[in-house]
């Protein structure tokens, strides 16, 4: 019996470093071999290595092939100057051209979609085949956030005359980043309608400024086991192989699930508290600083500025607001989908396919569809682009 017992315990011992040996080789050859993880390792490579240039942030002259989020290859190209376009674009614009410069971050770049599935390029494609007495282009630049989108016009957008600026602001990260840059001790200032250095920049100081926690009372943090092991590819992956119906997913965090934190990059949870703190209130002043000095820089150039803010998640689908709900420990009395946020020439998406309905004071699902992509990536996939495009070409005429 002791004997008997020794071999199973010998055996337990064994399959279990052989268990955690093969999750273990999976996640790093899946990272390395596959180049597609939670973080698209893979697209890193699109962004130039010298800052913004006269595209944008992105890379020039780039055509190759790129890891999807379903494990596809999809196609990836950017022109002379590093806009996300095939085609080379003048400073001078050709006669009867109407030209809209789409700015935005990854998600108007087109984060893990194919060249010819991001919202600009199939805006572009309904407008001309619209009416044939004007010619639309639709010119996508990857500035990354507001703050920077501003450096971008002044430097190089607004050599390209545009009559429109489609300005996409993804409702979490673009405000975060936006509190980061222009903070007191952030790298930047925001003087008249021009982004210039902060010379009161400390990264120590502002390092710690971001540490900031949710107020007491909003999360429950008690999710930490979950929250590493929902970290592992093959659980994700296992989870959807059983799955029969889409059950919902919460948004990824960039630092954790676990007791998070209120200025994430991610998941932009604290924008969307009910009773804000102090910070989270001046992330809102700040933006709507930048809104303002886009809005004077448009009434000085004459171009039209529409903003167009792009919706997490967790407000697209009500099986992922759930998820989100759940995953973080989030007191839902303390939360609304909806932030607090209202900017004139803003379409906010808040009745279209992409966002659920508030019906009584409570949100519903409005549409079944999953228009983002999978293992809690905040972007969506080509559903979503043809959703966000055929939304502009019917609201824009109306701007």
């Amino acid at each position: 019996m002791k004997f008997l017992k020794h071999r199973i315990t010998r055996f337990i011992i064994w399959f279990c470093f052989i268990l955690c040996f093969t999750v273990g080789a999976f996640e790093v050859l899946y990272r390395i071999i596959a180049k597609t993880s939670f973080f698209g390792a893979d697209y890193r490579h699109m962004y130039s290595e010298t800052g913004m240039n006269e595209g944008g942030f992105l890379k020039p002259n780039i055509n190759t092939l790129v890891i999807n989020a379903y494990g596809d290859q999809v196609k990836w190209i950017t022109n002379s100057t590093g806009f996300r376009n095939t085609k080379e674009f003048t400073y001078k614009k050709p006669k009867n051209t109407f030209r809209i410069l789409s700015l935005g971050d990854s998600f108007t770049a087109g984060y893990r979609v194919g060249q010819h599935q991001t919202f600009s390029y199939l805006l572009e494609k309904q407008l001309n085949e619209s009416q044939d007495s004007i010619h639309y282009e639709v010119i996508i630049a990857c500035i990354e956030d507001p703050v920077n989108g501003l450096k971008f016009l002044h430097e190089y957008g607004l050599k390209y005359e545009p009559d429109l600026v489609l300005l996409g602001i993804t409702l979490g990260n673009d405000l975060t980043q936006t509190f980061i840059n222009l903070h007191k001790f952030g790298r930047n200032k925001l003087v008249g309608n021009n982004i210039v250095e902060n010379e009161n920049f400390n990264e120590k100081k502002l390092y710690e400024a971001l540490q900031e926690r949710f107020p007491e009372g909003s999360c429950d943090y008690s999710f930490e086991i979950n929250d590493y092991i929902e970290k592992l590819v093959s659980f994700r992956l296992l989870r959807n192989l059983y799955e029969t119906e889409y059950s919902g997913e919460s948004i990824f965090a960039s630092r954790g699930k676990a007791n998070p934190y209120l200025h994430d990059l991610s998941h932009g949870l604290g924008l969307f508290l009910k009773e804000p703190p102090q910070s989270i209130n001046e992330t809102y002043i700040q933006f709507g600083r930048v809104l303002s000095a886009y809005k004077r820089l448009s009434n000085k150039n004459s171009f039209k500025l529409v903003t167009c803010s792009f919706p997490q998640r967790y407000q697209g689908n009500w099986l992922d607001y759930k998820a989100t709900l759940t995953d973080y420990g989030l007191e839902e009395n303390a939360f609304s989908p909806s932030p607090s946020i209202s900017f004139s020439c803003t379409l906010d998406f808040s009745e279209s396919p992409l966002c659920v309905s508030e019906v009584n004071g409570k949100y519903s699902p409005f549409t079944k569809e999953n228009y983002y992509l999978p293992m809690g990536d905040m972007h969506w996939n080509s559903k979503g682009h043809l959703v966000v495009a055929e939304y502009l070409f019917e609201n824009l005429e109306h701007e």
